[in-house]
């Protein structure tokens, strides 16, 4: 006599995203976005935010730091041995992204955010990870395009470095 109903979304859209650490936060961007995951070490880093501009197989990415894309003009990038840039494109705009760390490559499942927040610039919807935790899928392009980020981020006055440790294990 027990019955169970089960109700499915019409439409669930599921995608590679790329999972990214920016302070104490973890952001997803979608795979399709990233051209290139890389890894710089500190002084190539600290050259590349000097100029304000990374060049990659003759063409020009303007380099930012995803905190201060996000809000957090204050934010101090963490530097490592081995530092993560990602260059991302998004139609014909191109830009380069100092991430604190690249966590790793999943699948997704897409969830729209609303119409209370669709309106927001750079922010493509949320997931919710196996662990529970809701995290923003974003796309930093139009975000460094807005009104003001229109130019790359100033480098750092000083960064600190972060001596890298082994993960807490999970079970």
């Amino acid at each position: 006599g027990t019955s169970f109903s089960v109700v499915l979304p019409l439409t669930l859209a599921v995608t590679q995203a790329v999972l990214v650490r920016a302070g104490s936060q973890t952001y997803a961007i979608t795979s399709s976005l990233v051209e290139q995951a890389q890894e710089m070490r500190p002084e190539v880093l600290s050259a590349v935010y000097a100029v304000g501009a990374l060049d990659w197989q003759g063409i020009t990415y303007p380099f930012h730091y995803l905190p201060h894309l996000l809000g957090a003009r204050d934010a101090v990038p963490e530097i490592h041995r081995s530092n993560s840039v990602l260059l991302l494109r998004s139609g014909a705009q191109r830009i380069a992204v100092h991430a604190d760390q690249v966590m790793k490559n999943q699948e997704v499942v897409l969830k729209g955010l609303g119409p209370q927040l669709s309106r927001v610039t750079g922010i493509t919807g949320a997931t919710v990870l196996g662990n529970g935790q809701v995290i923003l899928i974003i796309n930093p392009v139009p975000m460094a395009l807005r009104a003001g980020l229109a130019t790359p981020s100033a480098p750092a006055a000083s960064a600190r470095m972060v001596t890298e440790q082994a993960p807490a294990p999970l079970v």
